[in-house]
């Protein structure tokens, strides 16, 4: 039981806006950049944090959200012959990106390992699960969750096993900080990955610091002994 985190398949994926900014969008996308404004519009009485410039929203809030956002990139991590092996896949092209997605998780299929990542449940299986919908990919049966009651999900979420029955959960960083593990936002965050992919294109970057989250997610998973 001790070594449990040893089977399992780490996954983080990283997104952001599908166009440089607001402006390109209308241009490109006007029936798309339409609907943003609609929805601006609608959170702008429930949410304050939708009161920001238009401009300033896109880019903020398009890479959380999949219909406005596209993913970049998916970094994974297994252990092998009891070390562990991390590997990452990046492509501007979405559509071709998925279908690599889905190639590495129908082969996990095939193993005994469970799909393990932090805020997986809310996040990253959602985001893909409706971009391959979008694309027609067939989903693999590790997040196909359709028919399944909640408690039958074989996923390991980490965000889940730390929150427990709190009414606030954590960041990855702040539970890290609480294990005193490193932090993996040490060159940059989340909110910085529009400005390296489309201002810096930087791939190299992104890459590093999402490996650097599937380490600490390990690391935390070792900790827990989960």
């Amino acid at each position: 039981m001790l070594n449990m985190f040893k089977n399992y398949f780490y996954f983080d994926i990283e997104t952001t806006s599908k166009y440089i900014d607001i402006t390109e969008f209308e241009k490109m996308d006007k029936r798309g950049y339409d609907l943003f404004v609609k929805k601006k519009d609608m959170m702008f009485d429930y949410d304050e944090k939708w009161t920001a410039p238009l401009s300033r929203l896109y880019v903020d809030k398009a890479p959380i959200l999949p219909e406005y956002g596209k993913i970049i990139c998916m970094s994974f991590g297994m252990f092998v012959n009891d070390k562990l092996q991390i590997r990452t896949i990046i492509d501007d092209d979405e559509e071709k990106l998925l279908n690599t997605i889905k190639g590495v998780l129908d082969k996990v299929n095939g193993t005994n390992k469970r799909l393990c990542g932090f805020s997986i449940k809310s996040f990253d299986i959602p985001w893909i699960v409706r971009k391959m919908y979008k694309y027609n990919i067939q989903l693999p049966h590790s997040i196909d969750f359709s028919g399944l009651k909640p408690w039958e999900i074989g996923v390991v979420d980490v965000y889940d096993i730390w929150k427990g029955s709190a009414r606030l959960g954590a960041s990855l960083d702040e539970v890290a900080y609480d294990l005193g593990i490193d932090s993996p936002k040490k060159k940059m965050s989340g909110k910085d990955i529009h400005s390296y992919y489309w201002l810096k294109k930087d791939k190299a970057s992104i890459i590093e610091y999402c490996e650097s989250d599937i380490t600490c997610l390990v690391d935390i998973a070792s900790k827990l002994k989960i």
